[in-house]
């Protein structure tokens, strides 16, 4: 009887974040620079150079859109791992869900009347891996 194992890669959503400009520092110097109020020496001293570069913050995560790369990535590692424990892969099977809202009600402008609305969307929630071993 073959042995069977499943193994479950969730779909993480993808990051989101805006560019900025951030002061970076990039290296340091060593310069020569004039020390002391009345003995008045020169030091070497380490000084920080700064550059402004643009920089991707990420402000949170989209509630629409999976990271696909980071799934192919994950699905990849759990792949390699049923197959160093002597797996054979059977199926990999992707699970979809949903989201949806509706409404309905009176319509603000002529009394009597209804209106009604809805929306509904899927996308990939993850996938499920099968691996047999003989």
């Amino acid at each position: 009887m073959a042995e069977v194992r499943t193994v479950w890669v969730h779909a993480h959503f993808k990051e989101v974040g805006e560019w900025t400009t951030d002061h970076v520092k990039i290296r340091t110097e060593t310069r020569m620079v004039e020390k002391g109020l009345f003995n008045k020496k020169q030091v070497q001293e380490e000084v920080p150079i700064f550059e402004d570069r643009q920089v991707w913050k990420v402000t949170g995560t989209s509630d629409r859109e999976i990271d696909g790369k980071r799934l192919s990535t994950d699905v990849e590692q759990a792949i390699a791992a049923l197959l160093s424990e002597g797996y054979n892969i059977s199926c990999v099977i992707p699970v979809i869900s949903g989201e949806y809202k509706s409404d309905f009600g009176p319509q603000a402008m002529s009394a009597g009347s209804n209106y009604g609305w809805g929306y509904g969307y899927s996308f990939t929630e993850g996938v499920t891996i099968v691996g047999t071993k003989a």
